[in-house]
This record gives C-alpha cells, sequence and structure tokens, in this order.
C-alpha cells in the first residue's frame, strides 16, 4: 500500500495494490494461511518476504521508502503460532 509523504517518486506500482495497511496485512496473513502454512508437512520450515521496504516506485515493501512507516502489522496467523509457541514453553516437560 502507498503511504502519501513517504515514497521517492509519484508514480507507483504494485504487484497488488491495498488500498489501507490493513488491507496489506489481512492479504499477507492470508498468504501466510493458505499457501506457506499447507507446505510445511511437505517440509516447508521457513520463507522470505524479500521486499522489506518500497523501492522507487514499488510499494510493496513492509516498511515505506523512507523507512519512517512500518506498513504491516503482524499477522493473526503469526501471533497465534507465536501465543502457541508460548504456551508449549511454558508447560512443565516430563
Amino acid at each position: 500500500c502507498h503511504i502519501d509523504g513517504h515514497s521517492s517518486v509519484e508514480r507507483i506500482f504494485g504487484y497488488k495494490r491495498y488500498e489501507t495497511k490493513e488491507e496489506f496485512s489481512k492479504a499477507y496473513d492470508t498468504l501466510i494461511k493458505e499457501a506457506l502454512l499447507p507446505l510445511r508437512e511437505q517440509g516447508l520450515s521457513g520463507a522470505v518476504y524479500t521486499q522489506v521496504s518500497d523501492i522507487e516506485e514499488e510499494v510493496n515493501g513492509i516498511l515505506t521508502y523512507d523507512r519512517k512507516v512500518v506498513k504491516l502489522q503482524l499477522p493473526e496467523t503469526l501471533k497465534e503460532s507465536r501465543s502457541k509457541e508460548e504456551s508449549s514453553e511454558s508447560q512443565p516437560s516430563e
């Protein structure tokens, strides 16, 4: 998603365009749930989102071009996963 005042150029491009940070975050969460998590059964152990920040006219980054705005909220899928890990770590082992 494009955040006014945080780009280097006026013309913007995105492989998919989202109007708000919430839409962008929801799409990222959907990507994790529908495309990545099912691949764990086939051995997937990690994934990398390669556009950390917006670059020139590309606005699919997690951060804006000037790195002043974080556009991606922690996806619900990751919050759930983190919560499960923390609860299993707090359980006494037998």
